[in-house]
Formats: C-alpha cells, sequence, structure tokens
C-alpha cells in the first residue's frame, strides 16, 4: 500500500499487523465512527478518505479529512478516552482496523511501526495544546477588551451625567 507508516518493515511485521488487523470497507456517507464511542479502534486509511467532524456549540463543524496513510485513535486509546470526533466517508474507503488489544501488540511486534505511532501521538498532542492555549489567548483577549471598552465608557457615562447636571442647575446658579 506504500503506506509511511508502514515503510521498511519486514514481512514478519507486515505479516503480524494483517493477521492482527481487519480490512474495513466503507461506501461514501457510510460512518465509521461517531463522536463519544467508547468503542476506539487504531486505523490507518490505505484507500480513500473520510470527513471528521466534532460537535462545537451544538453544532456539526468539519474539523479535517483523513487522507491515505492517515491514522486515527491513537490518541484516544493512549490515553483511554472516548472517541472526541465523528469519521464518515466521502468516497470509498479502506481502513486497516486494529482492536484494542491488537493496537497494544503494534508495540512489541512491530517497533518501528510504535515508535511512529508515539511520534504521530506526540505531534498531535502537541498540535491539540498549542490550539488549546490560542484559543485560551484569545478568549482572554476578548475579556480584556470588553473590560477595557467597560472602564472607558464608565467615565465617558459620568461625564456626560456630570454636564446634563451642570446644564441642568447652571440656569439656577446664575439667576443667584
Amino acid at each position: 500500500y506504500q503506506i509511511a507508516l508502514l515503510e521498511d518493515i519486514t514481512a514478519d511485521e507486515l505479516a503480524w499487523l494483517t493477521v492482527n488487523s481487519q480490512l474495513v470497507h466503507l461506501d461514501k456517507g457510510e460512518y465509521f465512527q461517531k463522536e463519544h464511542d467508547l468503542h476506539v479502534r487504531f486505523t490507518i486509511v490505505l484507500e480513500g478518505e473520510m470527513q471528521v467532524t466534532r460537535q462545537i456549540q451544538g453544532a456539526a463543524v468539519v474539523v479535517g479529512t483523513t487522507p491515505r496513510g492517515i491514522t486515527c485513535g491513537q490518541l484516544n486509546l493512549l490515553n483511554n478516552t472516548p472517541s472526541e470526533q465523528t469519521m464518515q466517508a466521502i468516497m470509498p474507503t479502506t481502513l486497516m482496523v486494529f482492536e484494542p488489544d491488537a493496537f497494544r501488540g503494534i508495540f512489541n511486534a512491530c517497533p518501528k511501526v510504535g515508535s511512529r505511532i508515539l511520534r504521530i501521538a506526540a505531534e498531535r498532542m502537541a498540535m491539540f495544546l498549542s490550539q488549546e492555549t490560542q484559543q485560551e489567548k484569545m478568549a482572554a483577549l476578548g475579556k480584556l477588551s470588553a473590560g477595557l471598552a467597560h472602564e472607558l465608557n464608565n467615565p465617558a457615562a459620568a461625564a456626560r451625567r456630570g454636564a446634563q447636571s451642570l446644564r441642568e442647575m447652571l440656569p439656577a446658579l446664575q439667576a443667584e
């Protein structure tokens, strides 16, 4: 299949991966996984592509696609967490799917593949943390600008009230 994750592995390692996985074929429109699924599996996209969506503020938002060679599920399996996204085939797609026990076995049976999986997981975790930090910075900036606008508006409102009071009191003061 010429997948980067599987480059330079031995015939025995490829045989182990083949025996300990299953090929899943999806038709266009078919779902592979839904958000919050507890049954998470490690997956390598061999052919085709899936669209990845997440619920954000009650709406399904497309967050990416899974082209050929992409892996899915490793972060959830390593962290023992449910699925965080929905994946739906946008064209006929073939997946190499590993159940959790087989996924854990990869690290012993195919160390080169296991180390690549860990590298990919670390890169994705760093990317997610960077995105989260950016979102936190934007939220803090929003709060700061709202506070600043409020503070700028208060003195202006006080000055307007003072000017109005002065206008009302000025005729009485001039009459004295």
